[in-house]
């Protein structure tokens, strides 16, 4: 789980997160909790480090370079 964020983005913007997820084999998640309030996460399979970073690094770096704040 990385890019945890209480930042709802645009429609526009979470369209593109999710499609850089898929690209990248992890779900990008978007809920409202009672009591909370609007979270969102990127998810992905657990292979441990050094895998799991270059995977957020990877969405990340992407998001950026496609001018989406993560």
């Amino acid at each position: 789980m990385f890019g945890v964020s209480k930042k709802k983005p645009s429609r526009k913007d979470a369209k593109v997160m999710e499609r850089v997820a898929k690209r990248h084999r992890c779900d990008f998640i978007e809920v409202t909790l009672p009591g909370t309030g609007y979270q969102r996460w990127f998810a992905g399979p657990n292979y441990g480090s050094p895998f799991d970073q270059a995977m957020a690094k990877a969405v990340r770096t992407e998001l950026e370079e496609l001018g989406v704040e993560d």
